[in-house]
């Protein structure tokens, strides 16, 4: 706090200024942090939905069995299928994903085990092998929302990895779930694009951030200046100097309003002092005549 006290005003202001603005800006970066993550949420959406409409399209291609329709909203397919055998080349789920970023599931629905069994799928184990055979999830909430014909799309582990996912159900001719098309986005990629946006945001906030407070500085610096020359003159002032001159001051607010006060009071000041140096001359000029009056009146006597 000592040496807060021995700053000048403008040091002082820029100081407040300074935190101020870094206050603000780490509001704007959590802010821009939180828009980050939802802009890589819509584009994870945005690439799930896209490679379940190019799946859709290339199994109805592949497969007589397939045929889809224009899906209801909030929908990205509306998929019609017997449960019949299906057939679609490894290459063509890895082409999707690869245009896409969303790795891609066609699951069959067993009426009789309640499950639905991954058929043609593109997610893979650990060891790198295509996770074909294995089912959805029994308890999630995926399974339950395929089960009464409608759509999932929130964050879900699919075999101990965390996905963005979009599951949708794929129906016979009378409305029966045959089974589902999924799209999952590895939450890494997701993070790695809010990552991508926040690096792009980061220098624009660095130098938003040094040019305000560069502007900040100068401006109570121009502001300011005539106020140090108004406290010089004051300090001399105090010492019975009057000759330190105010400078001209062309603003009308509060700075300049004292700075012309402090001039005239300098004026009346340096006025006084002269009419009152004046006036010990002439006194002490008639001291110095009466004491020669009373020395030529002494040697005649």
């Amino acid at each position: 706090m000592f040496v807060f006290r021995k700053m000048s005003l403008v040091v002082k202001l820029a100081i407040v200024a300074g935190l101020s603005m870094a206050l603000m800006a780490g509001a704007m970066i959590f802010a821009m942090v939180e828009s980050s993550r939802e802009k890589a949420r819509e584009v994870a959406e945005l690439q799930a939905r896209t490679a379940l409409r190019v799946f859709e399209i290339d199994l109805a291609d592949a497969n007589d069995a397939v045929r889809f329709q224009r899906p209801p909203a909030g929908r990205s397919t509306a998929t019609l299928w017997d449960g019949s055998s299906l057939e679609l080349e490894q290459d063509t789920l890895d082409r999707i994903s690869d245009a896409t970023g969303a790795r891609l599931t066609f699951f069959t629905y067993d009426q009789e085990s309640g499950q639905f069994f991954r058929t043609l799928t593109n997610v893979r184990h650990t060891n790198g092998r295509p996770a074909t055979g294995t089912t959805l999830d029994a308890q999630g909430q995926a399974k339950q929302a395929l089960l009464t014909g409608n759509a999932f799309f929130g964050h879900t582990e699919v075999l101990g990895q965390p996905f963005l996912t979009v599951y949708e159900p794929t129906t016979s001719d009378s409305g029966t779930v045959t089974g589902a098309i999924a799209a999952a986005v590895p939450q890494e990629s997701i993070a790695e694009t809010a990552r991508a946006t926040m690096l792009d945001l980061r220098s624009w906030v660095i130098l938003s951030l040094a040019t305000s407070v560069s502007v900040t500085i100068a401006a109570l610096w121009l502001l300011l200046r005539p106020l140090a020359h108004t406290t010089r003159v004051l300090s001399a002032m105090a010492r019975k100097n009057f000759d330190v001159p105010v400078p001209p001051v062309r603003s009308e607010d509060e700075v300049g309003r004292v700075a012309r006060a402090v001039a005239e009071l300098r004026s009346d000041l340096a006025d006084s002092a002269r009419i009152a140096a004046e006036a010990r001359e002439k006194e002490a000029e008639r001291e110095g005549q009466r004491l020669e009056q009373v020395r030529v009146v002494d040697e005649l006597k």
